[in-house]
């Protein structure tokens, strides 16, 4: 379900609550704040996924109108192709035990499901998280150039500092990893994906804490069942849970994952260096530590962003008379931003990613998640690329399909 036909699903489900309030009084105020925080789609496949009926679901089918539960809504209507057969067979097992008398929608001849597209989501700071752990999905996401599709953000106030989150890597296998401090978890597939069962190698490695498969398969979090095809349990499919050692990630993922296969992995060479010298291969420990020095280097670079973001509305004709309360570093507050830096001077409006770097590169490196969210912003999205040297900073600047200009 790409964005639109969500908006589009979460709009029919606002209509059918309105329905249910004035046809039989049903307020649907606990559905409707699930409806604004994540939208239709992820909100009917949390509610079908969970263990629990709804306080909706049992509302509805005691004041005579099953017909608008969410369940009905699925299984009767055009939306349900775009539901996981296993949720259908949830929702069609609690209509059954009503006794409502359901109608499957079926669409015209030979129409196609689409695929369901796991977007990436826009990656946020994790303060209280596991610095191994966020060392680990960075060393996933160089590596194997996986990108954040989903993360438990609205789980609980301590949860939603160190969520659950799922990579994909572009071949469609998944990783789940939970960021908690104290216990970081990692959720894998038994099976590589070359196919080869490796429960026995990895346990080699580390304890196997939990395995999912056959009748434990419900018993997984509720979160993957729903937002992770590729972990899901089944009978040909066992999902491992994992608490690895600092240093034993690397070694995790080669196993499900295979050999790192991006250009610019750690122990490689990047953009800028010279692929003929060896290099000397890291650890997680290792890639943490860099990752620490990167975060303040960032920070320094945000800042120089912002004061030359401000100097430039100074220099407009006319000038903004107040550059300090058009132009603002979110990346601190806004954490599901997607970009660093908000500039709102009218007609001059800009989203600024900023690029920070100590060594002169013509390349630097963009995720999938920047990439999407800065196109989502169209003309008004732009990258600020910072050079830190011993001269000073030099900033870039790129507004596609505009020509980069520099400045000193």
């Amino acid at each position: 379900m790409n964005p639109t036909q969500d908006e589009q699903f979460t709009d029919f489900l606002r209509a059918k609550a309105r329905e249910g309030k004035a046809a039989v009084g049903y307020p649907a105020t606990q559905f409707h704040q699930m409806l604004n925080a994540d939208g239709g789609f992820r909100t009917v496949k949390q509610l079908l996924a969970a263990q629990r009926l709804s306080s909706g679901f049992s509302e509805l089918v005691l004041r005579g109108r099953t017909d608008l539960t969410v369940e009905a809504l699925v299984v009767e209507t055009e939306w349900r192709r775009h539901f996981h057969p296993q949720l259908l067979e949830i929702a069609e097992k609690r209509l059954r035990r009503t006794g409502y008398e359901f109608k499957r929608f079926e669409g015209p001849a030979g129409a196609a499901a689409p695929q369901e597209i796991i977007a990436p989501v826009v990656e946020r700071p994790l303060p209280l998280a596991s610095p191994d752990a966020l060392a680990a999905a960075e060393w996933l996401k160089v590596a194997y150039g996986g990108g954040l599709t989903w993360e438990s953000r609205k789980e609980g106030a301590q949860q939603g500092e160190t969520p659950l989150r799922i990579y994909t890597v572009p071949e469609g296998a998944q990783v789940a990893i939970r960021m908690n401090k104290a216990s970081p978890a990692l959720y894998v597939r038994a099976t590589s994906t070359a196919g080869v069962d490796v429960t026995e190698a990895i346990a080699a490695i580390t304890p196997i804490e939990r395995s999912y498969s056959g009748l434990e398969q419900y018993e997984a979090p509720s979160s993957l069942l729903v937002h992770a095809p590729y972990l899901k349990p089944a009978p040909t499919n066992t999902l491992l849970r994992l608490n690895p050692e600092p240093g034993q990630y690397k070694r995790i993922f080669e196993l499900v994952l295979g050999p790192p296969r991006a250009a610019g992995a750690p122990g490689g060479a990047g953009p800028g260096e010279n692929s003929s010298v060896a290099q000397r291969p890291i650890d997680e420990e290792e890639f943490r530590r860099r990752q620490e020095r990167n975060a303040e280097t960032g920070r320094q670079g945000e800042l120089i962003a912002l004061d030359w973001e401000r100097a430039r509305l100074a220099n407009l004709v006319p000038p903004c008379p107040e550059p300090e309360r058009y132009a603002l570093r979110i990346s601190s507050e806004d954490v599901g931003a997607g970009y660093d830096i908000i500039s709102t001077w009218p007609d001059e409006e800009r989203v600024i990613e900023v690029k920070t770097t100590t060594v002169a590169a013509p390349e630097f490196f963009m995720t999938e998640n920047e990439r999407l969210t800065l196109a989502a912003h169209g003309q008004r999205a732009w990258i600020y690329r910072v050079e830190l040297g011993d001269a000073g900073a030099k900033v870039t600047v790129y507004h596609d399909p505009a020509p980069p200009s520099t400045a000193s």
